[in-house]
């Protein structure tokens, strides 16, 4: 019975690192996004196409690479312009 573990991620595919450095250049948490020029800067930076089913497959990718703790911490967890967080 095997009592080793390997904790480390698997690599990330280029699709992912492009996104990740898309992501990054915005500045802009994930959970402040949706709706804003800064998302669809990440959609036409990442080249897929402007619909809205492709523009939900890449929020949820965000959002999946981001619970995997593969996206950086970005930006204040406030959002400026309301006061809230």
């Amino acid at each position: 019975m095997a009592t080793e573990f390997a904790w480390e991620a698997p690599p990330l595919d280029a699709a992912d690192l492009r996104l990740i450095e898309a992501y990054r250049s915005v500045g802009r948490p994930v959970d402040q996004l949706p709706y804003t020029d800064d998302f669809e800067r990440i959609v036409e930076t990442v080249g897929v196409p402007p619909t809205n089913e492709s523009r939900r497959h890449l929020l949820m990718r965000l959002l999946n690479l981001r619970k995997m703790g593969r996206l950086p911490r970005l930006g204040l967890l406030v959002d400026e312009s309301t006061g809230l967080g």
